[in-house]
């Protein structure tokens, strides 16, 4: 881990004692402009949370896609950390992401990005899909 990583993470290896969340969320983006050097700390501090600290990832995951500039950047948090959240805590995530895939758009038109299907959970997978398509498993009801 980077020095600005070591940072914001504290003794324990958790963020719960807080961190820079815009900073962050900022510097994701910079970390992933055309150009830009990939994996820098706050791409780390992401992965790190996505399999960690899924609620704090899930924090930021849904601040990245409400900042998100253009649709090229909705896909670079469906293929980066939302993919990573899924494929590491799916089996205990998928319900959110299909609660929010169902009321906000934008986060459904991200979701449609994840393409997963070779590390994530195959029923997980499955149900991505049909979050992304407007379908609902066949255990859920309405």
């Amino acid at each position: 881990m980077g020095p600005r990583l070591d940072a914001e993470l504290s003794g324990a290896g958790t963020v719960a004692g807080g961190f820079d969340r815009e900073g962050c969320l900022r510097d994701w983006f910079a970390e992933h402009a055309p150009g830009s050097p990939v994996y820098g700390w706050a791409t780390e501090l992401l992965v790190h949370l996505a399999e960690e600290e899924p609620e704090v990832a899930w924090d930021l995951i849904q601040g990245l896609i409400e900042r998100a500039p253009a649709d090229e950047a909705l896909g670079w948090v469906a293929a980066g950390p939302l993919e990573d959240l899924l494929c590491h805590n799916g089996p205990a995530w998928i319900g959110r992401v299909e609660a929010l895939a169902r009321s906000d758009p934008r986060f459904k038109a991200c979701l449609a990005g994840v393409p997963g299907s070779g590390r994530m959970d195959p029923d997980v997978y499955e149900r991505v899909r049909l979050a992304v398509a407007g379908g609902r498993p066949a255990t859920e009801s309405p």
